[in-house]
């Protein structure tokens, strides 16, 4: 069991040091950049800025436990975009 351990215990690791706090930072100012922008208090994501964003996710990793690998949500085209900002707005609108 402990060989098992070892060899499964980087699986979720990214290869790139800091690379969740690189897209956080993006997400941040993405976010406050909306917010100085528009008029309401809530945060909106659009089509465009959700594009850029999946277009930036690196290429070639592991699926997840969910199955999905970066190549999924890169190629998803516009229409994975406009799902993806539906349901972002969504979840910002409704905490």
């Amino acid at each position: 069991m402990p060989e098992f351990t070892n060899f499964y215990m980087n699986v979720f690791k990214p290869n790139t040091d800091n690379s969740d706090d690189k897209f956080w930072a993006d997400l941040g100012s993405l976010l406050s950049e909306h917010m100085q922008s528009s008029v309401p208090s809530v945060p909106r994501i659009d089509a465009i800025d959700m594009s850029i964003l999946m277009g930036s996710i690196k290429r070639r990793k592991a699926a997840g436990i969910d199955g999905l690998v970066s190549e999924h949500i890169i190629y998803g085209g516009e229409q994975l975009a406009v799902h993806l900002c539906m349901l972002f707005n969504a979840l910002l609108m409704h905490p």
